[in-house]
């Protein structure tokens, strides 16, 4: 009985600790295709945006009329375009982030005007105007940078909060499984030791007391344990079988 009982809670308690480190795992793989996928875009973002910057630079030292500008020019709007789709899919990924990416699209998207009005002032030759756009662009880009770069560092944080969560998850699993299973064999252990001194201690020394009595000469009371099945029946049974002798001598 004993060993059954350690046996359901051996088992239960791996039941227990595959479910967990399974949810764990889940946990793990949901953290890194959210989280670790999003990590990435913020950077990679960021330098899009920096690629295009370089492309608007180079288009705006060319001949207005020459193909390298019309070519840097596209240039521009794509990598522009491109950068963009990256930080679009951060708040889907983390929801948390989504105010700060708002704010980063906004920007991204006054880039690509201020950007297209200034290729427009270079390619009218209009000097003054091109001069007030540059420094619309310059701020532009000091503010961008600013918030890439916060972006970026808040996402590194999450990074390594979520690693940290994981991590306690995990031991605080194993702990409450080493802890129940504990727990389960000292009940197994109680259960054990209840049984033998209800179930064999005891009908033992019943026996015993019960052959000490036939020696002294007192056949009178009767033999417990006749009714059992197992060795300590046997034993009842043999004592009978003396008590039975002694009530005959009695009788006799």
């Amino acid at each position: 009985m004993a060993i059954a009982i350690l046996g359901v809670i051996s088992l239960g308690g791996l039941l227990f600790v595959t479910e967990e480190f399974n949810a764990a795992n889940h946990s793990y793989s949901d953290f890194l295709l959210n989280e670790g996928t999003a990590a990435t875009y913020g950077p990679r973002g960021a330098a899009g945006m920096w690629t295009a910057v370089n492309w608007l630079n180079r288009a705006l030292d060319q001949d207005p009329k020459s193909e390298r500008f019309t070519e840097f020019s596209t240039r521009f709007s794509t990598e522009m375009t491109g950068a963009r789709s990256r930080l679009t899919q951060i708040p889907g990924l983390v929801p948390s982030r989504k105010a700060a990416i708002d704010e980063l699209l906004a920007g991204f998207d006054a880039l690509v005007t201020v950007g297209g009005d200034l290729l427009k002032a270079h390619a009218a030759g209009d000097k003054i105007q091109f001069d007030a756009i540059s420094s619309r662009l310059e701020q532009l880009t000091v503010d961008l940078s600013a918030k890439s770069g916060a972006n970026n560092a808040a996402m590194s944080e999450l990074i390594k909060n979520g690693t940290q969560r994981l991590t306690d998850e995990v031991s605080s699993t194993i702990q409450i499984a080493l802890i129940g299973m504990l727990i389960g064999i000292a009940v197994a252990i109680v259960l054990a030791l209840t049984i033998a001194q209800k179930g064999i201690t005891a009908p033992m020394a019943r026996l015993r007391e019960r052959m000490a009595s036939l020696a002294a000469g007192d056949a009178r009371v009767a033999i417990d344990g006749l009714d059992r099945k197992d060795e300590i029946g046997q034993m009842a049974e043999a004592v009978e079988v003396f008590r039975h002798n002694a009530l005959e001598r009695t009788r006799l």
